[in-house]
């Protein structure tokens, strides 16, 4: 937060003279109806199967199920010797070792009265016995006839004892991941210890990125600035945005789009055509003579729910839903003002939460700026 706080102060210095005497706010409407607005249209995309693997950073459309139990066999707790509880029935019992039991083994031996078998933390329990006894309770013995190796376990045991049994762990049938929930490296390691190999998920949207104005320059030209031009921070910086925390699973930069209708039209249709879920414009929204895209572009394809809200800087927000033919899902075209330091702002206000829905998070006002 500090951070942003530091870069945000940066632009705002170098934008203040535009903040300054904006028009009267009696227009507009408040952050929270933006938000609200913005919500209500950002509809969910329809799940979609994929590998697992592939499910980082996506919100689950579907419970993940336990098919098998874990662990599938009854594992040592600890290391120890795997004993039967009624063969020590008072400290001091001698006991005859008849085997080892380590994690990974595919056969162990049987546990007869009288027996005890070595095992290792994580190690399967070998049929007959049901409790464990940690090593460091016993010690070194002499059995009742010559040979094999003998312990002398120094304590009494209880059925059960050190063991998790089958299923101790997760339960099959059980529900390990619940829908809704966003997929990062924890839950991939949930995946994988239960075996899931494919999974419901939310798909993230398509996104369209274009940056308007004629004195603007893309910032990865090199050399000197032309004469009265600036350097395009906000399409840079929105991208980053965006990539930052996963919110779109294809992005379109539309690049640099100059003042006049026609190239504005140009850049909303090549949204439509790419069937994008969202296109992010920057700039051309306010109230200048030549801020065409709110004045007279974005009408022509849909409906303006909102174009100015109660915030300095960022007044100019606009939010327009473009219709498609045939009832087609909607291109959301979220246009923010140019200034970066407004651009960020109201992207993580209402463009990043709107994200977030449409790639079904049930909780998408997470965050701050």
């Amino acid at each position: 937060r500090e951070r942003r706080a530091t870069v945000c102060d940066a632009f705002d210095r170098l934008s203040r003279g535009v903040t300054r005497g904006m028009a009267d706010h009696s227009a507009a409407i408040s952050m929270a109806d933006a938000i609200r607005i913005a919500l209500e249209q950002a509809l969910p995309l329809a799940p979609v199967e994929v590998p697992a693997a592939q499910s980082l950073a996506h919100v689950l459309a579907a419970d993940v199920l336990a098919t098998e139990p874990h662990p599938q066999f009854r594992a040592s707790v600890k290391d120890g010797y795997a004993v039967r509880a009624a063969d020590v029935p008072a400290a001091g019992a001698v006991l005859q070792v008849v085997g080892e039991s380590r994690a990974g083994m595919r056969e162990v031996l049987a546990v007869d009265p009288g027996q005890a078998c070595y095992v290792t933390t994580g190690g399967p329990i070998p049929s007959g016995a049901d409790s464990v006894v940690e090593v460091e309770r016993t010690s070194a013995a002499s059995g009742p006839a010559p040979g094999g190796t003998w312990i002398r376990v120094h304590r009494t045991l209880a059925p059960g004892q050190d063991i998790r049994p089958v299923g101790f762990d997760i339960p099959a049938g059980s529900a390990v991941l619940g829908a809704g929930e966003l997929v990062g490296a924890p839950e991939l390691g949930i995946l994988a210890t239960v075996g899931a190999q494919r999974v419901f998920v939310h798909p993230k949207p398509k996104l369209a990125i274009v940056s308007t104005g004629d004195e603007i320059v893309d910032a990865a030209e090199a050399g000197l600035l032309p004469p009265n031009c600036i350097r395009d921070a906000v399409r840079p910086m929105l991208l980053a945005a965006v990539a930052e925390e996963r919110l779109a699973r294809e992005v379109l930069d539309l690049g640099i789009c100059a003042d006049a209708a026609a190239p504005l039209r140009t850049a909303v249709e090549r949204a439509l055509a790419a069937e994008a879920d969202v296109l992010i414009t920057s700039g051309g929204v306010s109230a200048g003579d030549r801020d065409l895209l709110g004045a007279h572009v974005l009408g022509e394809y849909g409906e303006v729910l909102f174009s100015l809200v109660k915030m300095k800087p960022g007044k100019p927000l606009t939010l327009t839903v473009a219709r498609r033919p045939g009832g087609a899902r909607p291109l959301l075209i979220f246009s923010l003002p140019g200034n970066p330091v407004s651009s960020y702002a109201t992207f993580q206000l209402v463009v990043a939460p709107a994200l977030r829905k449409i790639g079904g998070a049930r909780e998408p006002r997470r965050g701050a700026v």
